[in-house]
């Protein structure tokens, strides 16, 4: 064999080597947490055309909609793609992530994002809601709509962001998911146990319109274009909490803009009467429901598309079965908090 081809074979079986050490290297120092990376890299898993409802939205999605609850009750095998304070912007790149692999027979994106008035998040959010991502054009463009140009960088090196690390890491940051079984069958609902008592809040009566902030509207408009161009059918729902009337005003300039674009827009704020909501009993802290209320709210929101729309039965199909072990680990989950 000559020698520069030996030196080529050698050069090359370093690169290779070197490449496979940082590729794990970074798999045990990157951020690992159910709030936006997970669920977004077990989607990904899941099989083809497999979600009939896809659920987008901040913490409010994730700790509001019970997927147990509706595989249960419905045989909706629904999935949610959230992270805490999710802008518009990441989850219409989420969106467009999803319909990628999934034609759900509706999407719900959850209202509460619509009220906030900054065109960029701290560098927490912008990492939970895009490193998941797989990379492609479309995470590009997600961490471009997250963070100002000059901050773009910091961001596509992702390695940077997390490269410090090392004194947080366990023996669990080399296993899958942690090696935590919540994860073998998740579909993205986070279940919060504690109690803790809320005024219920008086907004009903809030007719007032306050503007949206320029890129929440922009990338909420996105979505619902998005969405009518590749005919998938958009509910906006803003689950239960403890609102206030300054954002009230907001979710109500949000509901017009659905209105423009044929959108249904359900305010379960002005609505807690018919949801059941108990602000003594179902509420984990001011804006999220615990389980119990969870649960609750899920079940009626289930009657909801029951009612509304025509969405597959899937109970009995041996091809969903994550959904009913899903299931089982949630509902096991709250008979033991009981």
């Amino acid at each position: 064999m000559q020698k520069p081809l030996r030196s080529a074979i050698r050069i090359t079986c370093f690169l290779v080597v070197l490449a496979l050490v940082l590729v794990s290297v970074c798999h045990v120092l990157k951020p690992k947490n159910d709030d936006g990376i997970y669920d977004m890299e077990l989607f990904y898993e899941l099989p083809e055309n497999s979600v009939e409802v896809l659920v987008l939205g901040s913490s409010h999605a994730y700790c509001g909609f019970n997927t147990g609850v509706l595989w249960r009750e419905q045989g909706i095998p629904a999935y949610i793609l959230a992270g805490s304070q999710q802008p518009m912007w990441n989850s219409y790149h989420c969106l467009i992530e999803a319909l990628k692999y999934q034609k759900p027979s509706l999407v719900v994106l959850e209202g509460y994002m619509t009220y906030i008035d900054t065109p960029y998040r701290d560098d927490s959010m912008v990492i939970r809601n895009t490193f998941g991502m797989r990379w492609s054009r479309n995470k590009i463009e997600a961490i471009k709509a997250s963070a100002p140009r000059d901050r773009w960088i910091d961001f596509l090196l992702s390695y940077t962001q997390y490269h410090t690390r090392y004194n947080d890491l366990t023996f669990r940051d080399i296993l899958p998911y942690q090696d935590d079984v919540m994860y073998e069958n998740w579909k993205g609902t986070t279940l919060k146990f504690n109690t803790e008592a809320k005024e219920t809040p008086q907004v009903a009566d809030v007719s007032e319109r306050d503007p949206l902030e320029p890129r929440t509207e922009e990338y909420y408009r996105k979505i619902l274009q998005l969405c009518t161009e590749k005919d998938v059918p958009l509910l906006v729902v803003c689950t239960p909490y403890a609102t206030t009337p300054e954002k009230q005003m907001r979710f109500n300039t949000a509901a017009d803009i659905a209105a423009e674009y044929g959108v249904p827009f359900v305010d379960c704020n002005v609505m807690y009467d018919e949801v059941g909501m108990d602000f003594a009993t179902d509420m984990a802290d001011d804006g999220h429901l615990n389980a119990p209320g969870a649960a609750k709210f899920t079940s009626w929101f289930g009657q909801y598309l029951a009612d509304h729309y025509d969405i597959p039965d899937h109970r009995g199909d041996d091809a969903y079965e994550t959904w009913e072990k899903d299931a089982e680990y949630i509902y096991k989950q709250l008979e033991q908090a009981q």
